[in-house]
């Protein structure tokens, strides 16, 4: 073989390399998620979810461009991207799992104070929850509703079949996940303090292993929002440097402005298991802590 037909098979085998290439992480889906910040705003293909506390969903939720989605009530079994193919989640077998996954490990879960879903996760076993983090994951969407948004009633319901009636996602698997939620517009804040004394807040949202989504509902009360919920949560993903020692957690109600008494929600889940659950109300007028909590790790 001369050296032009040597070059021209070189470059055959670069461009089927090139072709070769996965597609990224579940192109083909039609179903996205979504934000809601008083609007409702369409993150990026395979955009990450946290896969928290156990029966329970949170943003983003599960929308699709064109179509006013609510609830999806009804999908097929998770599928995780693996060694260039889709696996059913009940079929996965990574080397050093334990215990195989149930098919309807991964599913949706209503958002609460919204008319939407959420991926979520059910109860682990064994050394499941490490296996979690950062994986390519596409779950088929068989029926959910179209509802009005200035009512959040649906006006009907879709049947959905074929292999782009999906969506797609990444999943992130916390090693420690403190949530706060609660049910009004009111200002409350979250605070986690780290066994060398370091506090994550809304004045310090990044330490060197932890990082708080941000100061939610901060100046609501004296917006026109019709978004009568909050949340905040604090995560440290998988680490082996995260600080071992003693947490302390503290629910601050910042600004009241409902006419009711909020009912806020605290959670802490460490390695996928529920250590700590808390559920309050609160009419202070704040600012006022209204909560405490601490667990070891």
């Amino acid at each position: 073989m001369n050296l032009k037909n040597l070059f021209i098979a070189a470059l055959l085998c670069t461009v089927a390399t090139v072709n070769a290439r996965p597609r990224p992480c579940g192109s083909f889906c039609k179903f996205r998620l979504c934000n809601f910040d008083g609007d409702r705003t369409t993150l990026p293909k395979a955009s990450f979810t946290i896969l928290g506390a156990p029966s329970t969903a949170q943003l983003p939720f599960i929308c699709r461009p064109g179509q006013k989605v609510g609830e999806v009530l009804k999908t097929g079994e998770a599928q995780v991207f693996d060694s260039g193919r889709y696996v059913p989640i009940s079929e996965w077998s990574p080397r050093g799992l334990r215990r195989n996954f149930i098919s309807t490990y991964i599913r949706p879960f209503k958002v609460p104070a919204l008319p939407h879903s959420g991926l979520g996760r059910l109860s682990s076993s064994v050394n499941q929850h490490s296996f979690l983090h950062d994986q390519c994951m596409i779950i088929p969407v068989n029926r959910y509703e179209i509802i009005n948004y200035a009512t959040g009633r649906p006006t009907r319901i879709l049947n959905a079949s074929g292999r782009t009636e999906c969506v797609a996602f990444r999943t992130t698997a916390p090693t420690i996940e403190v949530k706060l939620t609660w049910d009004s517009q009111d200002d409350f804040d979250l605070e986690v303090e780290e066994p060398d004394g370091d506090v994550l807040s809304f004045r310090n949202t990044r330490t060197e292993y932890g990082k708080l989504n941000g100061d939610n509902n901060a100046g609501r009360c004296d917006s026109d929002s019709d978004l009568f919920f909050g949340r905040e949560n604090v995560v440290y993903f998988p680490n082996p440097n995260i600080e071992t020692g003693r947490y302390k957690v503290r629910v601050i109600h910042y600004n009241k402005c409902s006419r009711r008494p909020t009912n806020w929600k605290l959670m802490v889940v460490i390695n996928g298991a529920v250590k700590v659950k808390q559920s309050k109300f609160s009419a202070v007028e704040g600012p006022e802590t209204v909560g405490t909590a601490a667990f070891n790790f």
